[in-house]
């Protein structure tokens, strides 16, 4: 069932998905999805989850790697991206849209603890040492999260992705750096 959810809820979204598709690619009946999930719903909140600690875990590795603040941003970039294969920005635009706060509240805090608050650290520590300008971290964070998170997550080349992400966060970098 998470192999149906990862394929449908990574390339749709979540209110064009019926139930009927997940349960014709999961290759299971209704009673299955709903013992194990509830609901649709709680699917989609499983998976969610499950997607973004898998970015999370790649983050995590790069944050306590120790190294300079302008050189963990960036490998924060190519980490992120090259564990993305859906889009963040529908996913949580779609948890938006979810039926029971409970739900909404669970994907927000997966994203803000796997993907926003080890930027927000990375970015302290550049503030900190100077490598960046003194700015709101929110606006720094957001701007860091809006262009990575517009490039190619589609693209099949590793290396690839790897180039996009680094080039976006030299590019980044030079904007903020301090002057």
């Amino acid at each position: 069932m998470l192999e149906a959810a990862q394929k449908l809820f990574a390339a749709g979204c979540y209110p064009e998905i019926g139930v009927a598709q997940i349960l014709e690619h999961a290759g299971v009946q209704a009673p299955t999805l709903y013992h194990h999930f509830g609901d649709k719903e709680g699917l989609f909140v499983f998976w969610a989850e499950q997607a973004l600690g898998r970015i999370g875990e790649a983050i995590q590795r790069v944050v306590s790697a120790g190294l300079p603040a302008k050189d963990a941003i960036c490998a924060y970039g190519m980490a992120t991206l090259a564990q993305l294969d859906f889009d963040v920005q529908q996913l949580l635009r779609d948890a938006s849209r979810l039926a029971r706060p409970e739900s909404r509240d669970r994907v927000t805090a997966a994203y803000m603890r796997a993907v926003y608050e080890p930027l927000a650290t990375l970015l302290v520590q550049a503030v900190a040492t100077r490598e960046l300008r003194n700015e709101p971290i929110r606006d720094l964070a957001d701007t860091f999260l809006g262009g990575l998170l517009s490039l190619r997550r589609d693209e099949e080349d590793v290396e690839m992705k790897a180039n996009h992400a680094a080039w976006w966060c030299e590019a980044y970098v030079r904007a903020f750096r301090v002057a």
